[in-house]
């Protein structure tokens, strides 16, 4: 369309309207309804020849600025069509609007407590739990601790829990260079704030690897080590820097056996495809942090109001 308009210069504008809806990208998934029949619904009214393109931004949950919240945007194909795009932008945000109630987490979602139960009461393994308030693809660090700390006051038995990862560069610089095998005392957790807070340790150094990413861009983003909690089956795997784990071959680039683990937990929110497959259960638990799910519990102070969901409109 740019390279169009740049041959063949219009006297048009685009057409924005912004909608009092505030989605997370976990509630709007293009694959799952709603979201699904939105996009059929843009591209039939694409195919108008007075309709340039049509867009749907859903935008981000935890930007508390005026603007923040859904947006629809027109471009019509020539100046005369304005007016009527202005038409359809009235009907493109009736649709969206109408479907609000629609919009739901594409993945099972729980506070932890529910998760961290339903987890141990599951036969199969492993389950996978996402700890969605430090999802480290979404912007978040990757560093808290308050998962781990929660799973050490548990009385668990028969279960095999593996955390991975925790991003504390500071704790992985004193063990990187210890041979496997090594007894150790850390203090695991970066102390940003309560959620990060650190935990004094007994641990053994178990094994070395690397942090690789996902989808297709393989490369080595960092290094990490697994440790063995003293007399607990709690297993964590400690980065140089932050990752998420979503694919097989990352953790067998840190050198990591998933099938081991009767309990996955991983610093993501919707829990990526092959996880999701490998998964007897996948969870997302709704837990604090720099990328909280839990719309309701984000305090907003500066957003347009009213706003659904936060207000009944």
């Amino acid at each position: 369309m740019l390279c169009d308009l740049l041959k063949n210069r219009q006297n048009i504008h685009a057409l924005y309207r912004k909608l009092p809806l505030i989605l997370g990208g976990e509630q709007s998934v293009s694959t799952d309804e709603p979201v699904l029949s939105i996009n059929k619904y843009m591209d039939e009214m694409e195919k108008d020849s007075r309709v340039r393109s049509v867009s749907w931004h859903v935008g981000y949950l935890r930007h508390d600025c005026f603007e923040a919240g859904c947006g629809i945007v027109i471009v019509p194909q020539t100046n005369e069509d304005i007016e009527y795009c202005k038409q359809k932008l009235d009907e493109l945000a009736n649709y969206i609007w109408n479907k609000r109630q629609e919009f739901h987490y594409t993945c099972l979602a729980m506070p932890f407590a529910e998760a961290w139960q339903s987890a141990l009461s599951q036969e199969n393994k492993p389950v996978v739990i996402s700890d969605s308030g430090d999802n480290v693809t979404s912007g978040a660090c990757g560093w808290n601790t308050w998962i781990l700390r929660e799973i050490l006051k548990s009385n668990i038995e028969n279960k095999k829990i593996l955390i991975s990862n925790i991003c504390d560069p500071t704790t992985f610089n004193l063990i990187y260079s210890l041979a496997i095998g090594t007894n150790t005392t850390i203090n695991l957790g970066t102390n940003y704030d309560y959620l990060s807070k650190s935990i004094p340790l007994e641990v053994t150094i178990l094994a070395k690897g690397t942090l690789e990413y996902y989808l297709d861009h393989h490369a080595d983003y960092g290094y990490c080590v697994l440790v063995k909690v003293k007399n607990k089956e709690i297993y964590i795997n400690i980065g140089n820097t932050k990752q998420t784990m979503a694919e097989k071959q990352q953790f067998e680039h840190a050198n990591i056996n998933w099938d081991d683990y009767d309990i996955i937990i991983v610093k993501q929110g919707y829990i990526f495809p092959e996880l999701v497959e490998k998964a007897s259960l996948a969870i997302m638990a709704l837990t604090d942090g720099a990328t909280i799910q839990d719309t309701k519990n984000i305090k907003y102070r500066q957003i347009m109001r009213p706003m659904y969901p936060i207000d009944n409109i």
